[in-house]
């Protein structure tokens, strides 16, 4: 009885999901765009070894004045449930800044323009997923004496309140449970 008691609490301090990554390729590890869609093949969108933030290989964004370029990707998503959306993200060689940086999740935008170079940043928003899939779309405009740099995507639904309050529940039967059987040893 008190090994299926353990058993069930330990079951219960479990999450009721784990984090899946949703995201192909977010790190570019493979050398190449698998996974996503670009607007375009020409060389100055590509996977690049300079420099990533994590691994071997981040994309580099770069338009060379050719007009707005995007880089997406359909990720599967549950309607109505809330996702979040991060990646790390360099602005490289632009002291003249005339770029453009937007990120649409859905129905979420979020977007910034003629920011001066910077390195590395983690970048996060939140969304509501769609029914089937979401698409993740990066758009960017960059001249050619610079670049963006994105790197380590990732996109993880948000866990459930009703999730947190499972795991707490389940710890909470552990405690009573070796509080009872340290009890039952002791006399």
């Amino acid at each position: 009885m008190r090994a299926i008691l353990l058993a069930l609490a330990l079951g219960l301090a479990a999450p009721a999901s784990a984090a899946t990554e949703l995201v192909v390729n977010g790190g570019f590890e493979t050398g190449d765009f698998t996974g996503w869609t670009r607007s375009t093949t020409n060389n100055a969108t590509g996977v690049n070894s300079n420099g990533p933030h994590a691994g071997t290989f981040d994309a580099r964004l770069r338009t060379n004045n050719s007009g707005v370029r995007t880089l997406s990707q359909d990720i599967v998503t549950n309607a109505g449930y809330r996702y979040e959306l991060s990646y790390w993200l360099r602005n490289t060689g632009n002291p003249q800044p005339v770029d453009s940086f937007e990120v649409v999740t859905g129905a979420t935008t979020v977007s910034f323009g003629d920011r001066a170079s910077f390195s590395y940043t983690r970048f996060t928003q939140q969304f509501i997923g769609q029914a089937g899939s979401t698409n993740v779309l990066f758009r960017y405009l960059h001249p050619a004496d610079g670049s963006f740099q994105l790197d380590s995507v990732s996109a993880q639904v948000v866990p459930e309140p009703a999730s947190w309050a499972l795991l707490l529940a389940g710890f909470a039967l552990v405690g009573t449970a070796m509080r009872r059987r340290k009890a039952v040893v002791a006399a």
